[in-house]
């Protein structure tokens, strides 16, 4: 087991975790967090955004957990923006972590990132590099979206950033299942734009980032494990979610002058 890079016991890492009848797998990340050597500087706010059926077992965890039922589902961005205002112990936070329920963490990361982020000023948000239960890249890092690309998408092609015989990469942007904040830099940003109910929040956070000379990285020697749901393949109401908010960023003053920036960049 890996070492605590800072020995003063103190909550300093604040996660954010949503769930959307995710109850189960919210009960193994939790089992996952408890297990690291970094557990004790662990504090985390859960939101379930609708009612959940299965009863969480909170109490034997090894952190604290504050947990939050919305009388009304509210929207990816406004619900971790929530949590960031609503946690257990709010003098101890240096870092805000947003993390999905069906990310399992194996190793350490959390700590090894939290170290780059304090040495690094620059960095507006770091990730590791995520894999499937197959041991699969999954494609959290990418470029800035363009019309394009999304036709090519469409038509089974995705874009991917290439990290290739690199230890670290910045891409254009990172997926939301993994973003790690210093907390002065979220409140700067002001948080996810809740304009975004589902999809392009993150997109549009990690450009605003940008825009503010902050860059967005992936640490390659970092990995965790995540299995998408991609619920807008299936329902929907969650296509039109997606390609309203595609709309949305794309047609933003955030994307026309991110998009410049990274054609000379």
């Amino acid at each position: 087991m890996q070492e605590c890079n800072d020995t003063a016991i103190k909550r300093d890492i604040h996660l954010s975790v949503i769930s959307h009848h995710h109850a189960e797998l919210v009960q193994l990340l939790l089992v996952d967090l408890a297990r690291l050597a970094c557990a004790q500087r662990l504090q985390v706010t859960l939101i379930s955004n609708i009612p959940e059926a299965i009863e969480l077992k909170l109490d034997d965890l090894s952190f604290p957990v504050k947990h939050i039922i919305n009388k009304a589902p509210i929207g990816f961005g406004e619900n971790h923006n929530q949590a960031f205002n609503h946690l257990p112990l709010p003098d101890e936070r240096n870092f805000f972590l947003v993390i999905n329920p069906d990310v399992r963490i194996y190793e350490d990361v959390i700590s090894s990132l939290v170290q780059k982020l304090s040495i690094d000023n620059k960095i507006g948000v770091i990730a590791p590099r995520v894999i499937n239960n197959e041991g699969d890249v999954e494609d959290s890092a990418r470029p800035l979206p363009t019309f394009t690309s999304l036709l090519k998408k469409i038509f089974g092609h995705r874009s991917e950033w290439n990290h290739q015989g690199k230890n670290h990469c910045q891409p254009d942007w990172i997926a939301g299942m993994f973003m790690l904040f210093r907390i002065d830099v979220y409140e700067q940003l002001g948080g996810f734009d809740k304009k975004f109910f589902l999809y392009y929040e993150d997109v549009d956070l990690c450009s605003r980032l940008w825009l503010q000379g902050y860059s967005v990285q992936v640490d390659i020697s970092a990995v965790i494990v995540h299995n998408a749901q991609r619920a807008s393949h299936r329902k929907l109401k969650f296509l039109l979610w997606h390609l309203s908010s595609m709309a949305l960023f794309l047609t933003s003053r955030v994307y026309r002058k991110v998009k410049l920036l990274h054609k000379h960049r």
